[in-house]
């Protein structure tokens, strides 16, 4: 759950359930690896986003995660605007996988440098 977010959006992006499923598995797993390996280290800024999970500025054009970012450009966008209507539409398949898990969240508003919020794990269990 993310303890300060009312409402998640839908992607707008038109893809299969299956590659909606493949894209929130994949997601989920990336989140709780990441999760998993810096959540007791107190030291580390343990602030999330897609981009700091995949490490990579072309992370979305990997698969599975370029479903969305192909949907974008075979409905005419230029690759600039794939790229974020892209990532807005994966971040919010992030929320709504973190949103449904059991573990707290919290997230903060995206900075001047990024077009995403990035989320925190609070707690491994509802408070």
């Amino acid at each position: 759950m993310i303890i300060n977010c009312k409402d998640t959006s839908k992607i707008a992006a038109i893809i299969s359930p299956k590659e909606t499923e493949d894209l929130k598995n994949y997601l989920k797993n990336a989140v709780m690896n990441f999760c998993a390996e810096f959540y007791d280290q107190i030291y580390y800024d343990r602030w999330f986003s897609l981009d700091t999970i995949f490490c990579d500025n072309g992370f979305y054009k990997q698969k599975p995660l370029n479903a969305v970012y192909d949907y974008y450009l075979n409905i005419g966008k230029t690759e600039k605007d794939a790229t974020v209507f892209a990532l807005l539409d994966l971040n919010c398949l992030l929320e709504e996988i973190l949103a449904e898990d059991s573990k707290v969240f919290t997230k903060k508003a995206p900075d001047k440098t990024s077009y995403l919020p990035s989320y925190m794990l609070i707690s491994e269990t509802l408070i």
